[in-house]
């Protein structure tokens, strides 16, 4: 089946609120030794009403070793231990998330003592654990482990110590990944015959065997399956998203090989008595004492599903995957396991479907210096959730065979969702190709209404429609940030007559434009849909095709959009108006031609090659800021082979 994820990974570490213990709560000191004190305590988030709580595993085992021993706790309260009645622990009490236990030890010697808590008896028939004093592990029956069940949830600690009669205080960890599948139309499936009431797990492969000394897990059982169980009660247990109800829980050990971290290849979910999975969920990303959430319409739209690592337990989740092939950037596109894709070498991806470019969870690209990533023409990377562009240089294949999309677009990126950054990356779209699509524009890179944030920093994006384009008039609130960034374009009402483009169309909320040179024929920047954009210094030029007078403006201003201007170069060589401008149309508003608000111009310092005006009725020139004036350049003030016979200055 397809998978279409979102991704994204974060985490917080665990600290604990540290209990004291009374000085009744010690035994009476051996003549040779000393008590040794601990105060035992879960992590400080849990004891909350859902699975996580913590408060059913109340039974503690311990085992102490000699330092640098390899054979089996010399103290220990676990079945068949060794002097289990020097070990002196209540356990936990369902409610309190801190106890104490008491250990006499020999003064001044070195020891390990290991920590286990539980809800089962140690050594019952019902138990899913067992206990390996030897090698300091634990070994899980999945057929005993139950799904939904807190009962399953356990933790441990390892400290090192040297006896010298004091407190300890240890807090404990999960040795689990939790899994969590949940869901948000229960109610629909039901109205459309579909009424689920039980669901359960099966794991392609999960790790069996956990070193509490080392925190690795080891062994492999394969096809593990939690049997289907009644949905968990939502009032009792919330699934960790809002809005989505559990379908199954799952605690399972995993990262051998990997350290604590594993992509669990696949999961398949069956509902009610069904004899076959209902979905499977591929390459889903997990970590020791981390929760894996997977939720989505599962039963209405079982194809589209999200993942996420909930924020906590400790540490950050990310997974790093080098793609050298067009094969390995399409497996890292689609993987909701690959959250940042390193590209060490140039990659040929021009046979690349749009539905391989397609991903819904965060994906970073970090391109080596000299690396080249060719997509085709015909397909663009839809990235429906943030994307970061690292380095290296992206650009679609070019020539007679590079035909472009369906509805005759020509594009790189469209990014609907989440953030853009772009940092040091070269983008060439292709600069000979001047149509835009019968549904899309031709951009190297489209940003749409539910993008939250555009952020391009010492990159160079070239196209022969627009380098960058804002959609969604009206419905566009992102936060466009440019710095120390080229943009250009080629394109010219003369091309063709029908379709033409600036270089940069800014939709959005707010637009900071920061030293940049952004340039084009058909013209540079446009705002547009009430952006309100700063430039603070940069250069911005038009110029004709040779032989021709199609060059427009440097910045046009539409749509309720407000240009405030702090510095730079502004230029354009034809005089498009009759209002006495004293040189060329370099900086204009208007409604666009097409009946919209006009924009508008704050002038503060800038050179200028003619006075800024705006277009509607009969037009009018704009007067710069209070605190400042126009002043003719005599001779005229020439910068990279254009003149600026006006400039903005204070007075």
């Amino acid at each position: 089946m397809k998978n279409t994820t979102y991704l994204s990974l974060l985490a917080v570490a665990a600290l604990a609120s540290l209990a004291s213990c009374s000085s009744e709560d010690i035994p009476d000191v051996p003549a040779t030794g000393d008590v040794e004190t601990f105060t035992i305590t879960m992590p400080s988030e849990l004891g909350s009403r859902a699975f996580d709580s913590g408060l059913k595993a109340t039974n503690l085992y311990v085992a102490v070793y000699p330092q640098g021993s390899t054979d089996a706790a010399i103290i220990s309260n676990f079945k068949d231990g060794a002097n289990p009645t020097a070990v002196k622990t209540q356990g936990f009490n369902g409610s309190s998330l801190s106890t104490t236990v008491t250990i006499p030890l020999v003064k001044d010697m070195e020891y390990d003592v290991v920590f286990w808590a539980e809800s089962y008896t140690d050594g019952a028939a019902d138990d899913p654990y067992s206990f390996d004093s030897a090698s300091r592990s634990i070994k899980v029956d999945y057929s005993k482990m139950p799904l939904d069940s807190e009962e399953a949830d356990a933790f441990y600690a390892q400290v090192s110590i040297k006896s010298a009669g004091t407190v300890h205080n240890v807090t404990l960890t999960r040795p689990f990944a939790q899994i969590n599948v949940g869901t948000a139309d229960l109610q629909q499936a039901a109205a459309a015959g579909k009424a689920v009431t039980k669901a359960g797990l099966t794991f392609s492969q999960l790790d069996n065997t956990f070193n509490l000394a080392t925190s690795q897990a080891s062994g492999s059982d394969e096809n593990v399956t939690f049997p289907v169980t009644p949905l968990p009660a939502s009032a009792d247990y919330p699934f960790p998203v809002a809005g989505y109800d559990y379908l199954a829980m799952a605690y399972v050990l995993v990262g051998y090989g990997t350290g604590d971290k594993a992509s669990i290849s696949d999961i398949a979910l069956t509902l009610n008595d069904d004899t076959k999975p209902f979905a499977n969920y591929s390459n889903i990303p997990a970590q020791r004492n981390f929760r894996t959430n997977i939720y989505g319409s599962l039963l209405t739209n079982p194809e589209v599903f999200n993942v996420t690592i909930n924020p906590a337990f400790e540490g950050t989740f990310t997974t790093e995957i080098k793609a050298e092939t067009a094969s390995d950037l399409a497996s890292a596109l689609q993987s909701p396991a690959a959250a940042v894709i390193e590209i060490p070498q140039s990659i040929d991806a021009s046979s690349l479907t749009k539905e391989q470019l397609t991903f819904n969870a965060p994906k970073t690209l970090k391109m080596a210096d000299g690396a080249v990533l060719t997509l085709p023409a015909n397909a663009t990377i839809e990235a429906n959730a943030s994307l970061t562009l690292q380095g290296g240089t992206l650009k679609n294949t070019t020539g007679s065979s590079a035909a472009a999309a369906d509805d005759g677009s020509l594009s790189l990126i469209n990014i609907h969702k989440g953030s853009l950054k772009i940092d040091g990356t070269t983008i060439v779209n292709n600069p000979d190709y001047h149509y835009h699509g019968n549904q899309r524009n031709s951009s190297a890179i489209t940003y749409y209404g539910e993008v939250d944030s555009v952020t391009i920093t010492d990159a160079n994006v070239s196209s022969g429609m627009f380098a960058l384009c804002g959609m969604n008039r009206g419905a566009n609130n992102a936060v466009v940030n440019i710095k120390n960034s080229t943009l250009s374009s080629t394109s010219s009402v003369h091309d063709n007559g029908v379709n033409w483009a600036y270089a940069v169309r800014l939709f959005g909320k707010t637009a900071v434009l920061d030293n940049c040179t952004v340039y084009g024929i058909q013209g540079a920047l446009s705002t547009d849909s009430g952006v309100q954009c700063t430039i603070n210094g940069g250069n911005y030029y038009t110029y004709n095709t040779e032989g021709q007078t199609d060059a427009f403006y440097a910045v046009y201003a539409t749509s309720n959009s407000t240009v405030t201007v702090n510095g730079g170069y502004f230029y354009s060589p034809n005089k498009r108006t009759s209002l006495d401008i004293e040189g060329t149309s370099c900086l204009v508003s208007g409604n666009n031609d097409a009946n919209l608000p006009d924009g508008t111009f704050i002038l503060n310092t800038c050179n200028l090659s003619g006075k800024p005006y705006n277009t509607t009725g009969a037009g009018s020139i704009y007067q710069p800021a209070t605190g400042y004036q126009y002043v003719t350049n005599n001779p005229a003030i020439s910068y990279q082979g254009r003149d600026y016979v006006l400039s903005v200055v204070k007075k």
